[in-house]
């Protein structure tokens, strides 16, 4: 019954990528759960498909308490599923009836909601030292610029200061065989740390490094620190930042836009070397013709993190 409900509830022009009952039971009795996996529309988000299909649900199946009709205890669960993807659990009677995946398609510029604030997308350079000349480069061109910067290299303290002095914003590369508490104190005006390490590389005395110094990091780990060490790094007072690493132009700016409109801010981690760089100037000229603007990654950090203490 709660399955039939779904299909009406704004699906109408989403493709069905797939569909599973997987059996279940407890000690009580067996079931089948209704597993569905969607592929919306251009323009549609997952968070607002998800609200349409609990109110739906919800209006299908009033409170048990307030009808005279038998009708399900229903409860609803949004899950993040992956980057954009929002996975919707719905129990009936306490036990898991349906599963359903909402996958967005990528366009490249999803339009800005006018009566918002403009969403925030950053693009932070990292192995910028690896290449002085070429980062120097970056400092003309006319929107905010972040770079990371390696510890113990023999340009980082003059691109550090040059850096600053153009008004580019500097980060720390931590490196998997230096103390961060190290790499910190090596590279001068840094406002965070970019993570690209393993996360086995992660230690407890790495956030308290982060908290003395007040810095707010960037995790651009294959697989992420975890919410084990997300956490950690929130009761510790450290702003937190899943960045995004650039795999291909034709994937991760679509990615960097769509996530940037969902959350409010994002980051791209992007290597010096990539070719990607010689077109970030246009990239952010365009970023801001359609209405996000250039950031920081430092302001990216700030609006995230004041929406996660909002929400807690």
């Amino acid at each position: 019954m709660v399955s039939a409900s779904i299909p009406a509830a704004g699906l109408d022009e989403a493709s069905l990528e797939s569909e599973d009952w997987v059996p279940r039971s407890d000690k009580y009795t067996e079931w089948n759960v209704h597993e569905t996996s969607w592929k919306l529309p251009i323009g549609a988000r997952p968070g607002q498909v998800a609200s349409q299909i609990a109110r739906t649900i919800n209006s299908a199946f009033p409170d048990p308490s307030l009808s005279h009709a038998p009708c399900p205890d229903l409860e609803i669960y949004r899950t993040p599923s992956g980057s954009l993807a929002l996975e919707l659990r719905i129990y009936a009677d306490q036990r898991l009836a349906s599963l359903v995946n909402l996958e967005p398609t990528l366009s490249l510029w999803p339009p800005v909601i006018q009566d918002q604030p403009p969403p925030l997308l950053a693009i932070l350079v990292r192995h910028a030292d690896v290449s002085p000349q070429k980062a120097q480069s970056l400092f003309t061109i006319d929107h905010p610029i972040s770079i990371a910067l390696s510890p113990y290299s023999p340009f980082s303290l003059r691109l550090s200061r040059d850096a600053i002095s153009a008004d580019a914003e500097v980060l720390v590369e931590a490196g998997p065989d230096i103390p961060l508490a190290d790499s910190i104190n090596d590279v001068p005006n840094a406002s965070g740390v970019l993570l690209t390490c393993p996360p086995k590389s992660f230690q407890q005395e790495d956030i308290r490094a982060l908290e003395k110094a007040g810095m707010y990091l960037v995790d651009a780990c294959p697989d992420g620190l975890g919410t084990n060490w997300t956490r950690r790094l929130q009761e510790a007072g450290v702003e937190y930042v899943r960045g995004i690493a650039f795999s291909s132009q034709l994937e991760s700016i679509p990615l960097l836009h769509h996530q940037s409109l969902d959350h409010g801010a994002a980051v791209l981690v992007v290597d010096l070397e990539d070719a990607f760089i010689n077109e970030m100037g246009a990239e952010l000229e365009a970023a801001a013709r359609h209405g996000y603007r250039p950031a920081f990654v430092a302001e990216v950090s700030n609006r995230l993190n004041a929406r996660n203490t909002a929400t807690r």
